[in-house]
C-alpha cells in the first residue's frame, strides 16, 4: 500500500493539471504513511489558492510546514522519489481508488477492534445493563463510520470506484465461511460457566420458574454447550408437562447422551433463576459483540474480499447486534443477545445507575 500511495502522489506531481481533481477525492487520513498525508495537505493548500501542485510549488509549500523537520521539508529528493514511483501518471485514478480502499479497510478493522475491546468480559463480577453500555456505544459508532464509508463509496466517480470492486471471475477465495447456526462455543470463563450452572440448579429446584425465563433465555446464550443442552432439555420437559427435579432431569439427560449427575444440579434456590439468567444473557451479549468485532477484523484483513463486499458484510454483522427489543427486559419468543437492546447511560446516567444498584441487590 505504501507503493500505491507513492505512485498516486508522484502522478499528481508529474501531471498536476490533469490529476488535480483527485485532490478532492483523497484525504490526508487515507494515507498510511503520515508524511504522504502531509504532502497531500500541501498540494490541497496550493490548489485552494489556484496554484497547480507541481514539484517546485509543493517543495516550496512543504518548507513552510511547521510540523515537518527541515531535514524532511527541505529535501527535494523525497519528492523526486515520489515521481519515480509513478509508472504511469495517467493511472492516477486507479492509484486513488486503491488508496481509498486501503483507508476503508483500516477504518473497518479499527471499528471491529474497538468493539472487541469494549466487549471483553469483566471477569467474575456480576453484570448489569450498564456493563453493556460501552459495547453498545462502540457498535453505534461503528455503524456510523460504516455509513460514512458507504456514502463515500457511492460518491466516488466510476473510474475510481472500479478499483474497489473485484475483478471478473473473482470467487472471494479465502473468505471465512459463515459460522453455523445453533449453539456456539465461547472461550472458557469461570463466571459465565458458574452463571449458567446456577440457572440450571435454580430451574431444577423449582421448575415453575422455567416460565420466568423461557421467553428470552435460550440454549445458545450459555457459554458451555452442555449447559445449553440441559436448558433445552428443561424446556422440553416443561412443554411435555413433566416435572424437572435433579433426578428426572439427569435421567432424561443420560438418555440424550448428556453426562450429568444429580449432585451437579443440587442446591438451587429457584427464586434467583431470573437473576442468574440475566447474567447468562448479558455475558452472551458481550460475547456476541466480541465475535462480530473479530469477524469484521478478519474480513478487513482479507485482501481477496472486495471493499464493497467488505462494507456490506460488516453492515450485516452490525445489524444483527440490534437495535431490536430483546432479552429479559423485552421478552420475545426467541430471545437473542443483542447489545443495542437497552439504552445507553450516555442518555440518562442517573437512571442506569439506579438500575445498576437495584440489579446488584436483586442478584444478592
Amino acid at each position: 500500500m505504501i507503493d500505491v500511495e507513492r505512485a498516486l502522489l508522484g502522478a499528481i506531481l508529474l501531471e498536476p493539471a490533469g490529476q488535480r481533481h483527485l485532490l478532492d477525492l483523497v484525504t490526508c487520513n487515507d494515507f498510511y504513511r503520515p508524511w504522504h498525508g502531509q504532502v497531500l495537505a500541501a498540494m490541497r493548500r496550493l490548489a485552494a489558492h489556484g496554484v497547480l501542485p507541481g514539484p517546485i510549488e509543493v517543495h516550496a509549500e512543504l518548507k513552510n510546514d511547521p510540523d515537518l523537520p527541515q531535514s524532511v521539508s527541505h529535501d527535494a529528493v523525497l519528492l523526486a522519489d515520489l515521481m519515480d514511483a509513478a509508472p504511469r501518471p495517467s493511472h492516477a485514478p486507479a492509484y486513488a481508488g486503491l488508496v481509498i480502499s486501503g483507508a476503508i479497510r483500516r477504518q473497518v478493522a479499527l471499528a471491529g477492534g474497538r468493539i472487541c475491546q469494549a466487549a471483553q468480559e469483566p471477569g467474575d463480577d456480576l453484570l448489569d445493563d450498564s456493563d453493556l453500555d460501552n459495547a453498545r456505544h462502540q457498535v453505534t459508532l461503528a455503524r456510523g463510520e460504516l455509513d460514512a464509508c458507504r456514502a463515500r463509496w457511492e460518491a466516488l466517480p466510476e473510474p475510481v470506484r472500479r478499483q474497489l470492486q473485484a475483478p471478473r471471475g473473482h470467487t472471494d477465495a479465502g473468505r471465512r465461511a459463515p459460522r453455523p447456526s445453533g449453539q456456539e462455543t465461547r472461550p472458557a470463563c469461570h463466571a459465565a460457566d458458574a452463571a449458567g450452572l446456577a440457572v440450571l440448579r435454580d430451574l431444577t429446584a423449582d421448575s415453575s420458574r422455567i416460565a420466568d425465563v423461557a421467553g428470552w433465555l435460550r440454549s445458545g446464550h450459555f457459554a458451555r454447550r452442555q449447559h445449553g443442552e440441559l436448558y433445552a432439555l428443561l424446556l422440553d420437559l416443561q412443554a411435555a408437562g413433566m416435572p424437572a427435579d435433579p433426578v428426572i432431569t439427569c435421567a432424561e439427560a443420560r438418555r440424550r447422551g448428556i453426562r450429568v449427575e444429580p449432585r451437579d444440579l443440587a442446591d438451587g434456590t429457584g427464586a434467583l433463576a431470573a437473576a442468574h439468567g440475566r447474567q447468562v444473557w448479558r455475558r452472551a451479549a458481550l460475547a456476541r459483540a466480541a465475535r462480530a468485532g473479530q469477524e469484521i477484523q478478519a474480513a478487513a484483513a482479507n485482501p481477496g474480499l472486495p471493499t464493497a463486499k467488505l462494507m456490506a458484510d460488516a453492515g450485516e454483522r452490525l445489524l444483527r447486534l440490534g437495535p431490536e427489543p430483546a432479552g429479559p427486559d423485552h421478552p420475545i419468543s426467541h430471545g437473542d443477545a443483542r447489545v443495542l437492546a437497552l439504552p445507553s447511560r450516555r442518555a440518562d446516567p442517573g437512571q442506569l445507575q439506579a438500575r445498576r444498584d437495584h440489579g446488584r441487590e436483586a442478584a444478592g
